[in-house]
């Protein structure tokens, strides 16, 4: 991972709570997500310093069932859909299941646009390159999902769960995850960028996930 957007913001100080957030008036419903509680600072990081982390809750919905979804995240189709929708070139380098039916898939995904200054000379001239990693068990209705940006080592954690459900005429998705930061001085910055581009880029693709759900449904058999 309907087309309507939710109202994005800021992350705000850690006592606030994340509340859930309405797509605008006059949009079509579809999309509802919790904002990011804000940064906590955590214990130091070996030597990078304090540990800055945000939290990350979406709740998209989508009209097909969950297991018409755990197909549809597979299909060769929704990539290159997912890849402009994200404005990010996206290869798919390794695909299989597992013996328990559990289907596991890594990503290599590169954003088409020009990094904030205090990020750029922490990634190097090639740019933010990162994996994506999906272990999605369709049995069970869950994803757990990780990124890796080797430029980054381990000063960068972003992973979390997806739960998909029945819900209503189709089904929801229910994203959680958190994305922690391990640099001196520029930690905070850092993370609420990552963590501000993942809800976008989850937000912009369900919409043409929708969309794209929608489109295949009207289509003459």
């Amino acid at each position: 991972m309907l087309p309507a957007a939710s109202r994005r913001g800021r992350a705000s100080s850690p006592s606030t709570a994340a509340p859930k957030v309405d797509p605008p008036r006059g949009a079509p419903a579809g999309v509802r997500r919790s904002l990011p509680a804000g940064a906590v600072a955590g214990r130091a990081g070996a030597g990078y310093g304090p540990c800055m982390t945000a939290k990350l809750s979406l709740t998209h919905l989508f009209p097909c069932t969950p297991a018409e979804l755990f197909d549809l995240l597979d299909d060769p189709a929704l990539d290159e859909v997912q890849s402009r929708e994200a404005n990010m070139q996206r290869e798919v380098v390794e695909r299989r299941v597992e013996a328990d039916g559990t289907r596991f898939k890594r990503v290599r995904c590169r954003p088409n646009r020009t990094l904030p200054g205090f990020l750029a000379p922490l990634v190097g001239p090639e740019g933010l390159v990162y994996f994506q990693l999906t272990r999605a068990d369709p049995a069970a209705g869950l994803i757990r999902w990780s990124v890796e940006a080797p430029a980054m080592g381990e000063r960068l954690e972003v992973g979390g769960t997806t739960r998909i459900e029945p819900y209503a005429d189709g089904c929801r998705r229910t994203i959680e995850g958190q994305v922690t930061v391990k640099v001196r001085l520029l930690g905070g910055q850092i993370e609420r960028f990552v963590a501000d581009e993942v809800q976008k880029s989850y937000d912009r693709t369900a919409r043409a996930m929708a969309a794209f759900i929608a489109a295949r449904r009207d289509r003459p058999a």
